[in-house]
């Protein structure tokens, strides 16, 4: 029996549920003391109509929002001087210049717009399983469906393919760092943060991918689109009853910029 790298975990296990499948459009975070709604356009905590992220949460108790919503302002100014901006306001759709969805090369939506979700009690039969003798026999669903780049098993288990991208796409643990996802070969989805070691797994993470190439142009902003790219991952650890971390949820963004021109802070 080979040893299992360590997996990030804490005294106590604390009931964690998401209600979040691939495709769909809108995920419910549930911890001990925190309901949090979230959206694949980037809209944070919010159901589109009021807010929700409900702290403290406890099952049938009145539920009362800590905050109205939440996401990303993004702004740049290119090389001829121009500001380019991208904002999220309160509610979906119209009120945001985000839509979901990764954009290809050219900077054009490339598909990619569900959300996906794995917990860390997968990720641990997935080790047990493939430990034991170097081979899974029980694929466990969040682990093999997860969006890493290349994964050959993907479109079985979402029924279309993932874009082919020189980015990476979601987080995992490479084992024999061949830049590809392969959860036959032991690799598993694990948090993308520089300077932590990635075999630190969370009890549940959750990634999706958004784009400010909105078919309506900037509805918010009414400036021009930045041709950005954001993947966003949100993650939360099990914990002691009280811990402050049983009323965290966190949220990581890579921004990739697939435009042509560079963009700054100050015009050059």
């Amino acid at each position: 029996m080979k040893a299992i790298p360590q997996i990030l975990c804490f005294a106590a296990l604390c009931c964690l549920h998401f209600n979040a499948f691939a495709q769909s459009g809108q995920a419910t975070l549930i911890t001990p003391e925190v309901k949090a709604v979230v959206n694949n356009n980037g809209a944070l905590f919010t159901d589109g109509q009021k807010g929700q992220f409900i702290a403290p949460y406890a099952p049938g108790q009145t539920e009362i929002s800590t905050l109205g919503v939440a996401g990303l302002w993004l702004g740049g100014i290119d090389p001829a001087g121009n500001l380019k901006v991208s904002a999220q306001l309160h509610g979906l759709g119209p009120n945001s210049d985000f839509v979901p969805g990764v954009l290809d090369m050219n900077g054009q939506i490339g598909g990619l717009q569900g959300m996906y979700r794995v917990t860390r009690a997968e990720i641990e039969a997935h080790l047990n399983d493939f430990f034991d003798n170097d081979v899974v026999n029980n694929p466990q669903p969040g682990v093999y469906g997860w969006p890493g780049r290349g994964n050959p098993f993907f479109a079985q288990y979402h029924g279309f393919d993932l874009p082919f991208t020189q980015q990476a796409l979601a987080g995992f643990f490479d084992r024999n760092n061949d830049g590809q996802y392969d959860p036959s070969e032991g690799d598993y989805p694990s948090l993308e943060i520089r300077g932590c070691p990635l075999f630190l797994v969370p009890a549940e993470m959750l990634w999706f991918a958004f784009n400010d190439m909105n078919p309506n142009g900037n509805p918010v902003s009414g400036a021009s689109p930045m041709q950005m790219e954001v993947q966003c991952q949100m993650f939360t650890f099990d914990c002691d009853p009280g811990d402050p971390l049983n009323r965290t949820v966190f949220a990581r963004y890579k921004l990739i910029n697939r435009g042509l021109e560079r963009l700054d802070s100050n015009a050059l």
